[in-house]
């Protein structure tokens, strides 16, 4: 039994190139004497057959030759879509027409003359009396399917051209995007840059105006005046903490730093513990990161006049 696939890939026995085609559509099984069964494949518009008065659903469906199909959108027979190697192999090729008559290369001999035909009398005319019965009505015929759609090729011809003037418009609006799409990117990069700043440079230098900037100001203030310190370290501690301080932690981040300065290991778990009590234990992990930031960028350089 032969079975023949149909779809709209090149891979198919028959090859339907309509966009409602799926590329692996149905498939039809051979039955004999011109029959056969037809199924969809779970494509995506489906496979119906017309038969008596609608369309039906292509399972396992006996249907011959010359049966309506729809395939998605696109209507036709098994006849019209098969190549014609596959109709001879089927036995479904049309019958042509006679060969004309030729004239023979050379005449026939002549036959004896045959004797002339007896006349026979007329036979009389019927008489309107004894006409014969008219014939019985014929009776209706049912509704024909609706009629196959035109190949691709023809539907592809009726189609208008497309105007190259479209195509420019939407190559212009594709590249408007593509480029707004670019800048969109480039302001976030630069938004986020002017955020956080470099993260391997110096913290940005906070508005003392504010209090957001008044705890980092004091902070300053006590390192270079307090504990001696040249500004330049004082504000790498600033630039390795403030990723992890709120406003609020700067005093209790300036008693840690003086102990560690100071070499004081007592007082700096003292100010973390009175920190977790009084503000929780968040405040207490923060002010520990940034010690941690703290020792690890901010060692302090040997003295070159000490041996």
């Amino acid at each position: 039994m032969r079975r023949l696939r149909i779809g709209r890939s090149e891979t198919n026995d028959i090859v339907i190139p309509d966009a409602s085609v799926s590329r692996q559509h149905a498939e039809a099984a051979e039955l004999g004497g011109g029959r056969f069964s037809l199924t969809d494949l779970g494509s995506t518009f489906g496979t119906q057959v017309w038969q008596g008065q609608g369309w039906i659903a292509a399972k396992d469906t006996a249907i011959d030759a010359d049966t309506v199909i729809r395939f998605g959108e696109f209507r036709t027979t098994l006849r019209d879509v098969l190549s014609e190697a596959d109709r001879l192999a089927l036995g479904l090729a049309r019958a042509s027409p006679p060969p004309a008559a030729t004239a023979p290369a050379e005449a026939p001999p002549v036959a004896p003359a045959a004797p002339p035909p007896v006349t026979q009398p007329a036979a009389p005319a019927p008489s309107p009396r004894t006409a014969a019965p008219e014939a019985a009505p014929a009776p209706p015929m049912p509704p024909a399917p609706p009629a196959p759609r035109p190949p691709p090729a023809a539907r592809a011809a009726a189609r208008p051209a497309r105007s190259p003037d479209g195509g420019k418009r939407r190559a212009m609006m594709l590249g408007l995007t593509a480029t707004g799409g670019f800048f969109a990117v480039a302001v976030a990069v630069v938004a986020i840059a002017l955020t956080f700043g470099d993260p391997n440079g110096a913290a940005p230098r906070p508005d003392p105006r504010t209090a957001a900037g008044e705890g980092p100001r004091r902070f300053l203030e006590a390192c270079k005046a307090e504990w001696g310190l040249d500004e330049r370290r004082c504000r790498c501690f600033l630039s390795a903490a403030g990723p992890h301080l709120e406003p609020a932690d700067y005093d209790d981040f300036a008693a840690l730093v003086k102990g560690h300065v100071e070499g004081d290991s007592t007082q700096m778990e003292s100010v973390l513990q009175q920190a977790g009590e009084k503000r929780g234990a968040p405040a207490g992990a923060r002010l520990s990161a940034a010690m941690k930031g703290v020792t690890r960028d901010c060692q302090a350089e040997p003295d070159p006049k000490q041996p």
